[in-house]
């Protein structure tokens, strides 16, 4: 008789619904930081959530850029005004590993080929400026 309280407990206990698992959208995917070494330069790009993409070189400030999502895949650059052709960009994508990708160049609109480049994702995260 203990044993079958015991279960009944148990099993009404663990009938309570889980909270969903929220999915993470491409764009958090993309935030983050990300690098790429070649001898003794490393090159660190950081996608913070508020659109700004900063890029170093051995720790130096290089860039601090725009950075949005089209079609799936990462633009980085300089555009005349919101939504118009894009001046200067380059574009990424998303390896299953999580690793970036340049695979694209575009420039006064048109988009080229380039050679391609990945940055390994690191676990270095950094949040929005306030």
């Amino acid at each position: 008789m203990k044993t079958l309280i015991l279960l009944i407990a148990l099993l009404l206990s663990g009938c309570r619904s889980l909270p969903p698992i929220k999915k993470m959208s491409f764009e958090e995917s993309v935030v983050g930081t990300y690098e790429r070494r070649n001898g003794e330069i490393t090159v660190r790009f950081v996608f913070l959530d508020n659109g700004v993409f900063e890029s170093t070189r051995n720790d130096s400030k290089v860039d601090e850029l725009k950075w949005e999502i089209e079609d799936e895949q990462v633009h980085v650059g300089t555009w005349s005004a919101p939504n118009a052709l894009p001046i200067n960009v380059l574009v990424y994508r998303i390896e299953p590993n999580g690793n970036l990708t340049r695979i694209a160049h575009i420039h006064d609109g048109n988009r080229e080929g380039t050679r391609e480049l990945t940055y390994r994702k690191t676990n270095r995260t950094k949040n929005k400026r306030r």
